[in-house]
């Protein structure tokens, strides 16, 4: 996928929200010592055959799953490695980037703090998926909410406001690589089980009708189906609905009524 800066919406990356920077932390000096220091190191091994050498300490901080399983009596505390074949080397990549400062760092940590702006324009949406997706297998509450609270300031940018300013200022071409990211992301939601189903296809649908028309044809079916059916229900007449709405409620009333006589 091409991943040019216009790919990027002036504000869909992930920022935090006071403007703060990481140099408003404080480290952690005396927990784990320096880093520099003899120290216990594991490896885990994922798809492909690469290997990541983590510091136990840090891997298993905040991680219920790294915990067990490097501390417990199977062949992983033993060998002191793990294999999880199932994961791409980028994926983890992800995960890893934020346990060291997740478990070395007083107070926030987001991922403005981690991921530079200029860093940040190669990540998607689908990247922001993967990292919640392994934080919840991991059992890593702070990287799971990292990556909830980068979410939803994302899917704020999925608003009419923010739809209306894309067809207004942006290419087709743009807006079409927009649309295919958001489709990619459905996508993986529904093969992954990923509980952000409904925030993509109520993002979608809140895009301009002019849009909508354009990209359908880009959708899969089942996100074009769901997406269609609330962008109907978004531009419907809600005096219409109401309407419908109390002579169904009348109807019902008055045959309830018929049957009781």
């Amino acid at each position: 996928m091409d991943t040019t800066l216009e790919l990027q919406d002036d504000n869909d990356s992930v920022h935090s929200g006071d403007g703060s920077t990481s140099g408003e932390n404080i480290f952690i000096g005396t927990t784990y010592g320096p880093l520099y220091e003899p120290v216990s190191i594991v490896s885990i091994t994922v798809k492909g055959g690469q290997t990541f050498h983590l510091h136990k300490d840090i891997l298993t901080k905040d991680s219920a799953y790294f915990q067990r399983a490097l501390d417990g009596p199977f062949i992983e505390g033993q060998t002191q490695s793990i294999d999880l074949d199932d994961i791409e080397p980028k994926h983890f990549g992800l995960y890893a980037s934020l346990v060291y400062p997740t478990s070395v760092v007083t107070g926030t940590v987001r991922l403005s703090d981690v991921w530079t702006l200029r860093t940040m324009t190669k990540w998607f949406w689908t990247d922001l998926l993967r990292l919640w997706q392994l934080a919840d297998r991991f059992l890593n509450s702070k990287i799971k909410e990292i990556a909830k609270s980068a979410l939803f300031e994302r899917f704020e940018g999925l608003s009419a406001r923010r739809w209306l300013s894309r067809y207004n200022n942006k290419s087709w071409s743009y807006i079409k690589n927009f649309v295919s990211e958001l489709n990619w992301a459905f996508r993986l939601c529904k093969e992954e089980c990923l509980p952000f189903e409904r925030n993509f296809v109520t993002g979608l649908s809140n895009c301009v009708p002019q849009v909508f028309a354009e990209c359908l044809e880009l959708l899969d079916d089942d996100f074009k189906t769901k997406a269609t059916v609330t962008f109907a229900l978004r531009h419907s007449d809600p005096a219409v609905t109401a309407k419908k709405r109390a002579r169904d409620k009348e109807r019902k009333a008055a045959k309830k009524q018929k049957q009781t006589e």
